[in-house]
Formats: structure tokens, C-alpha cells, sequence
């Protein structure tokens, strides 16, 4: 999780001190968000986060959801005018790029279920779209 965090951070510094740099775009996942609440059919916005100690939250989870937050701190303390822009896609589809794929989570959330990859995925975002 310290490395998702500190290379999010890394980049945003990096950004900010570049010439010509005005908004980052940061691939975040939906993992951010999604994870740990109760399936009620909550429509989660902005303002919503993973629940780090709520039901079916893996480390994965939690340093997307802590490496997101820690950028969005950074923009708000000392981002000196950089802008922000989160892309959190709910998944992403594509050949298998090895042999050695890991299993899914046994108890990941319904929106994280195989769908019908011909139908458009929902993408959420935080901040400005570029």
C-alpha cells in the first residue's frame, strides 16, 4: 500500500514542478469507491469512499482507495495549481498478457461480476474532465 501511495505522490510532485503541466489524469480503479458498502443499490458519487475495514476489502482495494485520497490531499494542500482528474473504470477487459493469472475474489461486489463485453462499461470520475 506505501507504494501506491508514495508513487501516486511522486508523480503529483514531479507534475507540479514540470513546466507546462496543468491537470494530471490518475487511473484509479472503482475499488476506490465501491468496496465495503452494503449492495442496497446505493448510487455512489463523489463524496463516497471504500470502506478500508468493511466486508470483502483486499489490499488491492485499499491502496487504490489510499493512493487516490492521498492525491486528492495533495491537490487541495500544495498542488500550486495543479488540477486533478481520477478515471475509475469498474473494469478493464483485454487478452490475458501471461500464463500466470490470478484467481478473482470470492466475494467481490455485483458490479464487479463478467458482463457482456459488447455493452459499454460505466466510468466514473472525480474532479474535471479533460
Amino acid at each position: 500500500m506505501v507504494p501506491a501511495r508514495e508513487g501516486t505522490l511522486r508523480v503529483l510532485r514531479a507534475a507540479r514542478a514540470a513546466r507546462g503541466v496543468r491537470r494530471v489524469v490518475l487511473t484509479s480503479a472503482f475499488h476506490a469507491v465501491g468496496w465495503g458498502h452494503p449492495h442496497d443499490g446505493h448510487v455512489f458519487t463523489e463524496a463516497d469512499w471504500t470502506i478500508l475495514d468493511g466486508s470483502g476489502v483486499d489490499a488491492y482495494a485499499k491502496s487504490k482507495t489510499l493512493a487516490e485520497r492521498a492525491a486528492w490531499d495533495f491537490i487541495a494542500a500544495e498542488s500550486g495549481g495543479l488540477e486533478l482528474t481520477t478515471m475509475l473504470p469498474v473494469a478493464v477487459m483485454g487478452p490475458v498478457m501471461g500464463k500466470d493469472v490470478s484467481r478473482l475474489q470470492p466475494h467481490r461486489p455485483a458490479h464487479a461480476r463478467r458482463r457482456d463485453a459488447s455493452r459499454p462499461q460505466p466510468l466514473y470520475t472525480r474532479g474535471r474532465c479533460p
